[in-house]
C-alpha cells in the first residue's frame, strides 16, 4: 500500500505522481530532473522515472507472423474444447425437446381423462330433457356392452 503525500495542498500518493511524471515526460511538459524536483519528499522518483524512460524506449520484440498463426490456432483449438466440455450432453431419446413434448402430450391425455371422467360422473343422474349430458350417458352405458363378446350363440 503506498503512503499518501500531502504537495500544493493537494492528496497524491505516490502511484498516482509517478503516474502524472510519466504522462508530462511522455508529452514533452516536463524531464525527468523537473519531475523529480517537484516532488523532493521521493528521493527514488528520479530513478524511477529514468529507468521507466529507457525501458518505454526499448525495441519492442516482434513475433514471427507464422509464430502468431500457431499460438492462435492453439488458442481457438482450446477454446472450441473448453466449449465442448462444457456444453450438456444430449442423446437421441433423453434430449430435452424430446422430454418437453412427452411431457406436454402427457399432461393433455391427463387433462381430458379427468374432464371426461367428470363429464361422465355428472350425467350419470341426466334425464331425456338434460340434452348433452343425457347423450353422454347413453354412449357411457354403451361402451360397456360394446366392449363385451356373447358368449350365448346364436
Amino acid at each position: 500500500m503506498t503512503t499518501p503525500i500531502s504537495n500544493n495542498g493537494g492528496s497524491e500518493n505516490f502511484d498516482e505522481i509517478l503516474d502524472s511524471c510519466l504522462r508530462a515526460i511522455d508529452s514533452g511538459q516536463m524531464s525527468v530532473e523537473q519531475c523529480a524536483a517537484r516532488y523532493p519528499n521521493y528521493p527514488e522518483l528520479a530513478g524511477l522515472l529514468r529507468m521507466a524512460v529507457s525501458v518505454r524506449d526499448l525495441p519492442r520484440p516482434q513475433m514471427p507472423a507464422g509464430a502468431t498463426l500457431q499460438m492462435q490456432r492453439r488458442l481457438q483449438a482450446q477454446l472450441r474444447e473448453r466449449i465442448r466440455a462444457s456444453a450438456p450432453r444430449r442423446s437421441g431419446l433423453a434430449s430435452f425437446p424430446f422430454r418437453r413434448l412427452l411431457l406436454t402430450v402427457g399432461v393433455i391425455v391427463l387433462i381430458l381423462f379427468v374432464g371426461g371422467f367428470g363429464v361422465v360422473t355428472a350425467s350419470a343422474r341426466a334425464l331425456p330433457s338434460d340434452g348433452v349430458l343425457y347423450t353422454v350417458k347413453r354412449t357411457a352405458e354403451q361402451v360397456p356392452m360394446f366392449c363385451t363378446t356373447s358368449r350365448n350363440p346364436g
